[in-house]
Parts: structure tokens; sequence; C-alpha cells
């Protein structure tokens, strides 16, 4: 009697598990729209501008005589390799929600995220990106972690951790 009940306690759980196993995966055309309209393609091309820019004055720091030729193959060369590095970004986050949602999901998404109300979010936060990235990266987050670190420190201080680590013990 108990092998009957495990048994029909096994296969019950899996005629739950088979509609999830046997659900759509979604397309990689779908994971496109959804990313492009939920905004998370256009979250990157700040930071790929910023990383772009931090490797031509790294370059320009090294190589500051260059002439006018190698800024244009510099400049290509970097346009180029942003380009890579986004394709690659965006097939790795495709990749890894393809893992977790459905075709019905995405499609939903989809729905949302063409909404007024989801563009109207959209074009406020890149506002808000145009208007403070540059004093949230300067300003907010330098000060952020200055106080995270005074408040280690003094956590620290106050459970005697430190002194414990000077003397080695």
């Amino acid at each position: 009697m108990k092998k009957i009940t495990i048994f029909a306690v096994v296969i019950f759980t899996l005629m739950l598990s088979a509609p999830v196993a046997n659900a759509a995966k979604p397309t990689k055309d779908s994971m496109m729209t959804m990313l492009e309209l939920s905004g998370s393609l256009q979250i990157l091309h700040p930071m790929m501008q910023q990383i772009s820019a931090m490797t031509m004055d790294d370059i320009k720091s090294k190589a500051p005589n260059l002439s006018d030729k190698a800024h244009e193959v510099i400049t290509e060369e970097l346009d180029l390799s942003i380009d890579l590095m986004l394709a690659e970004i965006i097939s790795l986050q495709i990749d890894y929600l393809s893992k977790y949602l459905t075709q019905s999901d995405v499609d939903q998404l989809i729905d949302i995220y063409s909404s007024p109300v989801w563009k109207k979010n959209i074009a406020i936060n890149q506002q808000y990106m145009q208007d403070e990235y540059r004093k949230l990266m300067q300003v907010n987050l330098p000060r952020m972690t200055g106080e995270m670190m005074e408040r280690i420190l003094s956590r620290l201080e106050k459970e005697n951790l430190l002194s414990n680590e000077k003397s080695g013990a």
C-alpha cells in the first residue's frame, strides 16, 4: 500500500509539472521586443558610452600624441567593440530570461510594456538618468559609500573587532 501511495504521489507531481515543462519557450524576436519595450536596452547605452569614454581617456593618457588617423581607427574599433559587447550582453540576458519565461509570459509583458503608462515611466527614467546620472556617480555614490564605510568601521570598533585584528587575536 505504501508503494502504491508513493507511486501515485510521484505520478501526480509529474502530471502537475508537465504543463510547465511543455510551455512554449519564447522566441528570440519576442524576447528582443520585450527588452526593447521594457527599457532594459536603453539602460545599457549610458553604461556602454561610459566604458567607451573611459577607454578613450586611457588610450589618450598612454599615447597622447596619436595622429588624427589613429583616433579615427580607435573610434571605429571602440564603436565596433561596444556593439559586440551590447550584442553579447543582450544574448546572455535573453538566454537567462528564456529559462524562466514562457512565450505567454513574454506576450503579457509586451502588452504591459506597450502601455502608455509604461512608456511614460521609461521617458521619466531616461530623463532622470540624463539629469542626475553624473551627480549620482560623482556626488551621491561616493557620499553613500563613505557613510557605509563609517557605519562598518563604527560597528567593528564597537564590537572590538578592529583592535583584535591589529593585535592578531
